[in-house]
């Protein structure tokens, strides 16, 4: 906004003003500071490689889309999505809400591909039917997420095949054509504190509430601090162990609970040592926000040497009162 001499105009265009011989013109700009935010995407494939297409879509004031694609060229490498020609750049959004969905291209089968897991600013996020949603703030106005898809050659397919990612109407998002599921995971660690060097134990349960089956539900681990991992079992599915904990754990029915249990050593004396699970899967998701669940223990480091006090009988030092 201007004003001149008390008269204010909006600057939606170019403003004129008359300047008088003999008279002074004076003129106060308004600026308002709006700052921008960036998304940054990576792929990363397993069993092979491949090309993936990536819709970012806005769910700001002023709804946009965004097309991009990556090509990974060695498993296990991340690829750098990059976007499909002009006007599909995100290095300067809006601040807001974002969906990103994956979207294999029409020359692959979509059901030979699994997104195991989803990596936003270095930590899990939950995801359904290849979205997630990131908010870019003015605390964290760039989000850099990561997608990591397995291929398998022959898959089971699952009853509900998982349909084209299609971002519901940002009217109302609750609403879907799909079939819905809940999950829900919770952690927890068997004890409240680990001594260094010695292995913690942790029970993850996952569970759907349905009304629907969640079809190709995932759950990702990961540690936040250095830790090694003894084992990851889980009560149906299996488990993959690496820079993530991932358990695929097939189809969940309506009410039906996986277990997963996980045990490790935290290698680094960090207090407290907090671990984080996500579950995600292939069917929609009535809601994204009990997919997610901490834990956190103390961990303590032990004596050098063993601690003596003195007797209750004579004044003799003994260990272990």
């Amino acid at each position: 906004m201007v004003s001149c001499d008390g008269v204010r105009q909006e600057l939606t265009s170019p403003i004129h003003v008359r300047i008088r011989s003999g008279r002074a013109t004076t003129c106060v700009f308004r600026s308002a500071f709006i700052p921008a935010g960036s998304i940054s995407l990576g792929k990363i494939t397993i069993g092979s490689t491949g090309t993936v297409g990536f819709l970012i879509a806005a769910q700001t004031a002023q709804p946009r889309q965004y097309r991009q694609h990556a090509t990974t060229a060695s498993e296990g490498v991340v690829a750098d999505a990059v976007s499909n020609g002009p006007g599909n750049g995100t290095d300067h959004l809006r601040l807001g809400r974002y969906l990103i969905g994956e979207q294999a291209p029409p020359s692959e089968d979509p059901e030979s591909w699994m997104l195991q897991s989803v990596e936003c600013n270095g930590e899990v996020v939950p995801f359904d039917r290849g979205l997630t949603a990131v908010t870019l703030t003015a605390a964290h106005p760039s989000v850099h997420c990561v997608f990591a898809d397995r291929f398998t050659a022959h898959p089971t397919p699952p009853p509900l095949p998982p349909p084209t990612p299609a971002f519901p109407p940002a009217s109302n998002p609750a609403v879907s054509p799909y079939p819905t599921s809940d999950l829900t995971v919770a952690k927890q660690a068997l004890d409240p504190f680990a001594v260094a060097g010695q292995p913690v134990t942790y029970r993850i349960t996952v569970h759907d509430d349905g009304p629907d089956t969640a079809a190709d539900a995932v759950l990702v681990d990961q540690p936040r601090s250095k830790a090694t991992v003894v084992f990851a079992r889980p009560s149906r599915g299996h488990c993959t162990i690496g820079a993530l904990i991932v358990c695929r754990l097939g189809n969940i029915g309506t009410g039906a609970t996986v277990s997963i249990m996980v045990r490790l050593i935290p290698t680094a004396t960090v207090t407290p040592f907090v671990n984080r699970a996500v579950a995600g899967g292939a069917t929609s998701e009535s809601t994204l926000d009990n997919n997610v669940s901490h834990s956190t223990i103390r961990v303590v480091v032990p004596p050098a040497h063993p601690v003596a006090c003195p007797s209750r009988v004579a004044q003799v030092a003994r260990v272990a009162c």
